[in-house]
């Protein structure tokens, strides 16, 4: 071998591949890590992470629900959130569910000649040419999502892109298992123990930033205020843990009878506070009168002496007819609620006649 003859390269990948797989992997690194632990900000920069630095034409990252089990879409393009935005599986179901169940990658370089992604998946996304799904895995080695990629060109990912980029999910699986337990110890700090709703202080921190926004949208909003009826005789008849019993199961029918976008909190005592945005005043009572009768069916039923019927009197308020802030919706609705006790309770009241705004409760 002549001496200025450079050696030959070792064989394996290219250096400029090499270089071009540790800048990936310096790139996930820093996108995910020393960022404040918040969803949007997080997903935001996995968004630009697979869009413009890995280059994938589409992305599904699918999550955990500790309550259901289920694993539902929390992030994606526009027309993987338009297709199947809703969509959710348990293990055992689907390509994704293998994946979850075995902690395996699954990579398949030509999807029209593959036949295990499902034909379900094929339709609600179809012109998927090669796919790619990793698992998401915390610390403890249980897996908590699955990170989908997809190409529109057949062949366009590789073995190789299976193992580089299952190391970039490793780092995208650290970051959001963080900002996960970050979320749960913040919700824990904004949420009243006993009921499950949130608690007065996140509450009316909240309703200012809504009420900002119905502002400039020019929307309603609906404000309710409402009270468990002759609370204290449950109290003192069938004692206070009857009473905690009852606040609890309040709380959780409440909540699983409202929209997501609706909040609810525990206001003091056996008192709650629920704003319902872009809720006009009929849809409001229609609602709230709703609840009451679930209320009514399946409060107390429990136990081991069952009580009798269990009611709430509630007062709503409207934006912006009763009001354009947060002190005057309240005064309002707390001003019908008293008025609805003072009319027998058990009922919804949804206006203020002059005759009897100073009505004693």
């Amino acid at each position: 071998m002549n001496a200025a003859t450079p050696p030959a390269m070792s064989t394996g990948s290219p250096p400029a591949l090499r270089l071009q797989d540790l800048h990936l992997l310096y790139t996930a690194c820093r996108l995910c890590d020393g960022l404040p632990p918040r969803h949007e900000i997080l997903f935001d920069n996995i968004n630009r992470l697979l869009k413009n630095v890995i280059k994938v034409e589409e992305y599904c990252l699918l999550l955990e629900n500790p309550e259901t089990g289920l694993f539902e879409v929390w992030s994606g393009d526009d027309r993987v959130m338009a297709a199947a935005g809703d969509h959710a599986f348990r293990t055992g179901d689907g390509i994704a569910a293998a994946v979850v169940e075995r902690g395996e990658a699954v990579l398949i370089i030509d999807s029209g000649g593959d036949r295990r992604l499902p034909t379900a998946y094929r339709e609600i996304l179809p012109g998927i040419g090669s796919f790619l799904s990793l698992p998401l895995t915390a610390g403890t080695g249980k897996v908590f999502g699955v990170l989908n990629l997809h190409r529109s060109r057949p062949c366009s990912f590789t073995e190789h892109d299976r193992m580089l980029f299952l190391e970039i999910a490793n780092n995208l699986a650290t970051a959001i298992q963080r900002t996960r337990l970050y979320e749960q110890a913040r919700r824990e700090a904004i949420r009243d123990e006993l009921t499950g709703v949130y608690n007065r202080r996140y509450f009316v921190e909240h309703i200012s930033h809504e009420l900002f926004r119905v502002q400039r949208c020019l929307s309603p909003l609906a404000l309710a205020l409402l009270d468990l009826d002759h609370f204290k005789k449950i109290n003192d008849s069938h004692g206070h843990q009857t009473g905690d019993r009852i606040l609890a199961e309040l709380g959780r029918l409440l909540r699983c009878g409202l929209r997501r976008s609706d909040l609810i909190a525990r206001y003091g005592g056996e008192e709650f506070i629920i704003m319902l945005p872009d809720t006009t005043m009929s849809a409001a009572r229609r609602l709230l009168t709703k609840l009451l009768r679930e209320t009514t069916r399946n409060l107390g039923t429990t136990g081991a002496s069952p009580l009798p019927p269990v009611t709430f009197t509630a007062g709503l308020a409207i934006f912006p007819e009763d009001g354009q802030t947060f002190d005057k919706l309240l005064a309002t609705a707390d001003q019908r609620l008293y008025l609805g006790k003072h009319l027998g309770r058990n009922r919804v009241i949804t206006t203020t006649p002059p005759s009897q705004q100073s009505c004693p409760p």
